[in-house]
């Protein structure tokens, strides 16, 4: 139409679907679409086609404003092509990264949004609670509501789920993914990953997991793997890497392999945290020559490329996470998981302190200083240095090879961890050369504590070890290795529940990657009887980390016993009004948590003689009856209960632990103790405190009181 009407009618066979403005790249492209709409209310019959329909005063569903400039995320109200949907009054148009293809309209066209959320809204949650299938729990079921409930509203665009590392996140997704796609919210899921292995985890999930009369998602949907480039129409759910899909959209010379913007409907993201750095600013000169890709990450270029729903996933949510996805609309705690038996908690780190990484390393003036060549392989020494060298524990292993540091840490972490298993250990290295050295020192130093150690027990698991999803496979289910030394590749996204001890040899910078490493040893292990696990800390990390961390402890001790908890529950009596109804709850939830342990591990007889001092109360029920009441009622319930806890503090079968060992000569100290945790109370509380102490010591202070 190029009678002053329209630029182009867009038709699928005989049908009108949309009109275009089509303007020189000098106009506003967002003004022009007040031209797109006219013509939609214009066009009349002469014009040749079938309408669709009408929608207000439109006779088009679609409109399209271009003025052919490529899309630009700082430009992004003049540049792009806008696209409104004129079905709806309070649609808005919004720029799109490309056009759609003629299925991408039609798709959208036909979506019967209404029935779907009342289909979505209306489908029972049963199959998801059956032991047989999925067997989610309860907080498993509420994310998901709370996700529905979201997508229930046609003008939101994302949300994010938190929930603590090992709180099954996938099973929560997998149970998420087949309601939306079986009562037609969304015709097509894109689940993203940024790393193959993580991708082909969840893909095996919804091929072996059973979601519905005994069925898995796979047998009743299409899936495509992380491997399938090109899916099929009938694809429902296309896992595929960050990177892989950039590929596909910007640096794709085949035309047609390029998905269009309504290719998907929905954009799932797991561990969403990953990926999204800040976009940087570019200034007005920078625009017209810099490539917008070097300033904009890869992970949000696609995610805006396509036209669809955004949900996030990730157990540490951030600020740059929710610029992308908005505030959580569920979230499930590492403290709550916990409480509620499904996490392990730590004990307190062990920290381990020499007098190297208490005092540095220090090159005299005039020295020599040797230096590895890591392309020759070789050893160079740099004679008479001009100036004084000093190396803090921050770079210990990262800048200078610290032999004699790591062999000194060995030496006391051979006491505690085995080479033998049932328990695994973590291993966290500054670098791949410090990991190689790091399995060659620790090998040696349970050899010369009498210990023989299997050659496969202690491995590098990094992106430079070879078949490394294969070895990662080993290390999760199979005995050897038993002891795994990695720097970045397992501290997200990995789950091995006999991971019982983490060894830090680095400093970690950022509190997402340390509560992520965390997460590595918080999974249940029933095989083994895991009940908490161990922090080994030679650097110092913990002591920078753990006033920022959220993983915050809900035991103080978890070796104090029972009686001793409740007894506590009177000293916290004598606390002030405000003080005791704070106490009186983290005690509650100690208890509570260290309950749902030893329940845990009860055999079938130990739980009768349990049921027979609690009044007849299973433990399962004795959680329940406690879990149900509050404060005084609680500490009440507790206190009338003593014999039941005289029992559990009896009852044989506890693990025991080694002692903390005080070092010799360079080991200057071994502790294993909590720092104090510091929330909005605490420092609120000190505050005040020093405003008492200082009033009358401090004109200013004395002044304003």
């Amino acid at each position: 139409m190029k009678d002053g009407r329209a630029d182009y009618a867009l038709f699928i066979g005989e049908e009108l679907y949309g009109m275009v403005e089509a303007k020189k790249d000098t106009k506003e492209v967002l003004s022009d679409m007040r031209q797109a709409k006219r013509y939609a209310i214009d066009v009349n019959e002469t014009y040749g086609g079938k309408f669709l329909g009408k929608w207000m005063n439109y006779k088009v569903p679609f409109m399209f404003a271009t003025n052919s400039r490529g899309f630009h995320y700082m430009l992004e109200n003049r540049s792009g092509t806008w696209f409104l949907d004129g079905r709806k009054a309070t649609n808005h148009p919004k720029p799109q990264r490309g056009w759609f293809s003629p299925l991408d309209l039609q798709e959208m066209y036909a979506q019967d949004l209404k029935t779907a959320i009342n289909d979505l809204q209306t489908d029972p949650y049963d199959y998801l609670k059956d032991p047989k299938g999925l067997n989610l729990r309860y907080y498993q079921i509420e994310a998901i509501q709370a996700i529905e409930r979201s997508a229930a509203n046609p003008d939101a665009s994302e949300s994010l789920l938190a929930m603590a590392t090992g709180t099954g996140k996938t099973r929560t997704m997998l149970g998420m993914c087949y309601r939306l796609i079986k009562s037609k919210r969304f015709n097509r899921i894109l689940f993203l990953v940024d790393r193959t292995l993580l991708g082909s985890q969840a893909g095996n999930s919804f091929k072996d997991l059973i979601i519905e009369d005994l069925t898995t998602f796979s047998k009743i949907y299409e899936i495509a793997e992380i491997t399938d480039a090109l899916p099929e129409l009938d694809t429902k759910v296309h896992f595929a890497t960050v990177q892989g899909m950039y590929r596909r959209i910007f640096d794709n010379e085949k035309a047609g392999e390029i998905p269009s913007p309504g290719k998907y409907d929905c954009v799932v993201v797991d561990e969403a945290h990953r990926g999204y750095a800040l976009d940087k600013e570019m200034d007005d000169a920078e625009i017209s020559f810099k490539d917008q890709s070097d300033y904009q990450s890869k992970y949000r270029q696609v995610l805006e490329y396509f036209n669809a729903y955004r949900i996030g996933m990730t157990a540490t949510p951030a600020p740059h996470t929710e610029r992308i996805f908005g505030k959580p609309v569920y979230e499930y705690s590492f403290k709550k998981a916990v409480a509620d038996g499904f996490l392990v908690p730590y004990e307190p780190p062990y920290l381990i302190r020499t007098q190297l990484s208490e005092e540095g390393m220090v090159w005299e003036k005039g020295s020599t200083f040797k230096m590895y060549n890591r392309l020759t392989k070789q050893i160079e020494e740099l004679e008479n240095i001009e100036d004084e060298v000093r190396m803090d524990v921050e770079k210990f292993n990262k800048q200078v090879i610290t032999e004699a540091f790591n062999r000194t840490v060995f030496k006391e972490l051979v006491k505690h961890i085995t080479p033998y298993g049932p328990e695994k250990t973590l291993i966290f290295a500054a670098n791949d050369l410090h990991a190689d050295d790091v399995v060659v020192w620790l090998t040696s130093e349970f050899e010369l504590a009498n210990m023989e150690v299997d050659d496969d027990a202690i491995e590098k698991i990094t992106g430079k070890t070879d078949k490394v999803d294969e070895m990662v496979k080993h290390y999760k289910n199979e005995q050897m290795p038993v002891i795994a030394v990695t720097v970045d590749l397992l501290s997200t996204g990995v789950d091995v529940e006999k991971i019982c001890n983490l060894v830090f040899l680095r400093r970690v910078g950022s509190r997402i990657l340390f509560e992520q490493m965390l997460g590595r040893a918080t999974r249940l292990c029933d095989e083994i009887g895991k009940q908490s696990f161990r922090i080994f800390d030679a650097v110092g990390a913990w002591a920078i980390m753990e006033e920022f961390t959220n993983m915050k402890p809900i035991v103080a001790s978890p070796k104090a016993n029972f009686q001793q908890l409740v007894e506590e529950l009177d000293l916290i009596e004598q606390l002030p009004n405000d003080d005791r109804a704070l106490a009186t709850e983290r005690q509650l939830e100690q208890i509570v948590a260290k309950l749902h342990r030893k329940y845990k591990r009860m055999k079938a007889e130990q739980a009768e003689g349990f049921k027979a001092v609690s009044g007849g109360l299973s433990p399962d029920d004795f959680i329940k009856a406690l879990r149900e009441k509050q404060g005084k009622d609680a500490a009440q319930f507790l206190r009338s209960n003593k014999s039941a806890f005289k029992y559990l503090d009896e009852m044989p079968g506890e693990p025991t632990r080694f002692a903390v060992y005080e070092g010799e000569d360079v080991l200057r100290e071994v502790t294993q103790t909590f720092y104090k945790a510091k929330d909005a109370t605490d420092y609120l509380e000190n505050f005040r405190r020093y405003l008492l102490e200082n009033r009358n010591k401090m004109a200013a202070l004395e002044l304003v009181c």
